[in-house]
């Protein structure tokens, strides 16, 4: 019978070769052992920017302003309120994790950031739009906070482009108002968006077919009709 080796003796590099007097379960298991010694070892390099004592460069300009544009489309996207930029710890986990970049205050990141990127938004879609046919439509619902909204949208060539949203909690809910609200939409795609509008979709409420009979009167040319999602929804319930 083959002579046993003890345990330590398998604490050798992994590169050699196993010694010819293993048993059969001493072999499997310097296998094992030699196999894990392969392996790369987990890097020791990475440190904290805080680590070291030398100052940390700002960042260039433009990479600057490119860095606060994704941060205003981070917290629209995650729903972050814009007061959390100035939380100390959101300051304090950006200092030692990305010390280059200079957090902008709430005030700026909802306001000169916020336009600059709706701007981008709006010079894009009227290049998909512009010298094109479209119609419109637009609803109405109660917000989260129980605040009367009305949005409209614009469609071209089967695709939905989002126009404004209006807070109309403390006006009177009548077509005339509604009305107003689809003028306005109508003369905003015309002239800021250079799209023509050939129809106008609403639901099929009392205030709504009211206010396609005066858009009509308004503007004789333009063809109203009712939601069909609306009417397969109302024949469902």
């Amino acid at each position: 019978m083959a002579a046993s080796v003890p345990h330590s003796s398998l604490e050798v590099s992994s590169y050699a070769s196993p010694p010819a007097t293993l048993t059969h379960s001493e072999a499997a298991e310097y296998a094992v052992y030699s196999n894990r010694s392969r392996k790369r070892p987990r890097s020791e390099s990475f440190s904290s920017p805080r680590d070291t004592d030398l100052p940390q460069p700002s960042w260039p300009n433009g990479i600057q302003e490119e860095f606060a544009a994704d941060l205003c489309r981070l917290f629209i996207a995650c729903n972050i309120a814009w007061w959390a930029v100035e939380h100390p710890f959101f300051r304090y986990f950006f200092s030692k994790w990305l010390p280059g970049a200079i957090l902008p205050g709430r005030m700026t990141l909802g306001g000169r950031i916020l336009e600059a990127e709706a701007g981008k938004v709006i010079n894009d879609m009227r290049c998909r739009v512009k010298g094109r046919f479209a119609s419109g439509q637009c609803d109405g619902w109660k917000s989260i906070a129980k605040n009367s909204i009305v949005a409209s949208v614009v469609n071209v060539e089967c695709i939905p482009w989002l126009l404004n949203v209006f807070d109309i909690s403390a006006a009177v809910k009548n077509a005339e108002k509604l009305l107003a609200i689809v003028i306005g939409e109508i003369k905003y795609i015309q002239e800021e968006l250079g799209t023509t509008v050939v129809a106008w979709c609403t639901d099929a409420s009392g205030e709504s077919r009211k206010m396609r009979r005066l858009l009509r009167e308004k503007i004789p040319w333009i063809v109203t009709l009712d939601c069909w999602a609306h009417q397969v929804s109302a024949n469902q319930d």
